[in-house]
């Protein structure tokens, strides 16, 4: 990826490309032992900006189900807040994205920002692409939730 490259050290980019294969086969022995592994990295600065290409990244190792259930309930778990973030439960501050597409077959649309149609975060509507009359009622049960 030109960003991660850009943001990286020239020798940090190397690096990680020849520690891949192993990295994911570790990523994979863990997963299929039962392991908890959740989804993100300790990248900082531009880097940041590449989560749904790690999601589609760790979806060619796993299995793209249980790639997004790392990056959700999986993370919630690892920080010990399950039940509280990494699910869709009535009367949490939801984080949640509708993709036009399904991201089980094709996580690589999870990279596009086209394909979003509908941004929350923290319960707050961000970003409402979607189709009439779908929009309209979205928009309005959030404007009337909001106040």
């Amino acid at each position: 990826d030109p960003q991660i490259r850009e943001a990286l050290r020239p020798e940090l980019v190397e690096w990680a490309r020849d520690a891949f294969p192993a990295m994911a086969r570790v990523v994979k022995m863990a997963n299929d032992a039962g392991v908890t592994v959740g989804l993100g990295s300790d990248q900082s600065g531009p880097a940041q900006c590449n989560r749904a290409h790690e999601l589609a990244v760790r979806a060619r190792i796993t299995n793209p189900l249980e790639a997004i259930h790392a990056a959700t309930a999986g993370n919630a778990s690892i920080l010990r807040l399950s039940g509280q973030v990494g699910c869709l439960r009535e009367g949490l501050a939801a984080d949640l994205i509708a993709i036009d597409g399904d991201p089980t077959t094709n996580p690589e649309i999870l990279e596009e920002p086209a394909y979003v149609r509908l941004v929350v975060r923290s319960g707050k509507l961000h970003k409402n692409t979607l189709p009439e009359p779908l929009k309209t009622e979205v928009a309005r049960a959030f404007a009337s939730n909001s106040g």
